[in-house]
């Protein structure tokens, strides 16, 4: 079976990724803890989203302290939902390998320590339903 698979991905012209050398450690880390966002590291989205959602980047808030996504959802007159929020994208390109974050969701907390009640629909991991 591995000769057919070997002239298989001959004919095709696949590879197999090469191998990711050995981790040292954490390679990037932003805790958004100063006050401003780096823009060494990160693009504040300003783009109509598919589907109809707009982000801006007056919707960054990072007046406490810390980094803030913000979003309002309004009911148009024909009855959609227009959707105005904020996005930010790493500027730098990443290669396969592990990601990890940690992060608070949305809620009704009215600053990074506070308790708040929890917000439904508003976080979306990008690839998954």
């Amino acid at each position: 079976m591995s000769i057919f698979n070997n002239l298989k991905d001959k004919m095709l012209g696949w590879r197999k990724p090469p191998v990711a050398p050995p981790s040292s450690g954490i390679g990037f880390n932003d805790n958004f803890d100063t006050g401003v966002l780096n823009s060494n590291n990160w693009i504040v989205s300003n783009w109509n989203a598919p589907g109809g959602g707009i982000f801006k980047p007056n919707m960054i808030d990072m007046s406490k302290g810390v980094l803030g996504l913000t979003m309002t959802l309004s009911k148009k007159s024909n009855n959609t939902i227009l959707s105005i929020g904020s996005e930010i994208q790493y500027a730098k390109k990443c290669s396969y390998g592990i990601y990890e974050w940690t992060m608070r969701a949305s809620s009704t907390a009215q600053t990074p320590s506070a308790r708040g009640n929890s917000c439904d629909g508003s976080c979306r991991e990008w690839g998954r339903p």
